[in-house]
């Protein structure tokens, strides 16, 4: 859904605006006129209440939220800005595949290197009351053939490890039963994975992307050019606009030492390449998914900062590449606006004319972006 000019006009007011009062006036004047109106703001400077909510990493395992939560205040048109208001805030942390593998080494008693600082970790999690989810694993593990029993492994260790109160090496490889209630909550875990479908068309816009972007870095042209087609791809083929995911590209065909280990592994043709494009799209994934599960807590009037557990260094230098700056939603929109834009950095007319163009185009109907991607797939294929 494409934003009004009106609200486009109330976001940008408060983007370019550095003074948290003024911030204040600007959103209280303009969000009335909204039925409902939430916003997390990032970057004003630490707010002392937020320390605990601060990213971390510990012995390379992180805790990483999509921006600095610490520096953060919540707007609600419900409320007078300035008002001091008493807010309950929780933390959740999205624990990723390998996080994940690794815990169900540990609990069916299988060899782990670097244990202690990983049961640490893990320790650390429980201790500091972070909520455990694994729904973006779940998606990605059900886009890829696993066997059942494998992956019940997964999620009956991620039970257990909710279920502990202590954490340590013996309690984890404890093989006690689990209470009755335990099981019903893992089985419910593995079902839910017939009701996710829908997500998959993100992860394939994401893949489309990144399939287009690699093509583009093969060619020998310039690499404004290479940007260029790869933005009309994206609005006039696939008939949306990224602008995390678009600026992401953007700093992988200008060979950005700053993404550089994220796209490590797609860097020339291999055998591997279409599925090394496919790991990625789900490392960037994780990052637009967190912030949904952001904006869907504010949505039922809960505040709720995610975090992704990670210790691949690749997602770990990205997660905060291009941090958020405003997210929330003015009634049934979804607001995500970030520090940069790749337009910042490659300031062309060409550019302006495709993105206003998009902005003021009707809807050309739904997109198959399943079939989207095995198009390009095949492209890539025969590059093989």
């Amino acid at each position: 859904m494409q934003l009004k000019r009106c609200d486009r006009e109330f976001i940008e007011e408060l983007y370019n605006e550095i003074n948290l009062y003024k911030i204040c006036d600007i959103f209280d004047s303009k969000s009335k006129t909204y039925k409902e109106v939430k916003f997390i703001y990032f970057n004003l400077g630490i707010n002392p209440y937020l320390e605990p909510f601060k990213n971390k990493i510990l012995n390379g395992y992180s805790i990483l939220g999509v921006s600095d939560y610490e520096k953060s205040y919540v707007f609600d048109n419900k409320y007078n800005s300035k008002e001091n208001r008493a807010i309950e805030i929780g933390k959740t942390i999205n624990l990723d595949l390998n996080v994940l593998t690794y815990l169900k080494n540990i609990v069916t008693n299988r060899k782990l290197e670097d244990e202690q600082n990983f049961i640490d970790y893990l320790k650390y999690i429980k201790e500091s009351n972070y909520n455990l989810n694994m729904s973006i694993s779940l998606l990605e593990r059900i886009s890829k053939p696993i066997d059942l029993k494998v992956w019940s492994d997964y999620v009956l260790s991620f039970v257990k490890y909710e279920t502990l109160e202590n954490i340590t090496k013996d309690s984890l490889k404890n093989d006690e039963i689990l209470p009755e209630a335990k099981y019903i909550w893992a089985k419910e875990i593995l079902d839910s994975s017939e009701y996710m479908d829908e997500k998959f068309d993100q992860f394939y816009v994401v893949a489309c992307i990144l399939s287009k972007a690699f093509i583009l870095k093969t060619q020998r042209i310039d690499s404004k050019y290479k940007f260029l087609e790869l933005l009309n791809y994206s609005l006039n083929e696939l008939n949306i606009y990224l602008d995390f995911e678009l600026y992401l590209m953007y700093k992988y065909l200008q060979n950005d030492e700053s993404v550089g280990r994220t796209f490590a592994k797609i860097q020339g043709i291999s055998n591997r390449i279409l599925e090394n494009i496919k790991n990625t799209a789900w490392d960037i994934l994780h990052i637009r998914l967190v912030e949904e599960q952001i904006i869907d807590d504010l949505k039922k009037g809960k505040v709720i900062f995610h975090y992704i557990g990670t210790k691949d260094i690749g997602l770990q230098k990205i997660i905060n590449i291009n941090p958020l700056k405003i997210i929330g939603f003015l009634d049934d929109q979804k607001i995500i606006v970030r520090e940069y834009n790749f337009k910042e950095e490659i300031q062309c007319k060409e550019i302006d004319e495709m993105l206003e163009k998009h902005i003021n185009r009707d809807n050309i109907g739904d997109v198959n972006y399943k079939e989207k991607f095995e198009k390009i797939s095949n492209e890539i294929d025969k590059m093989i």
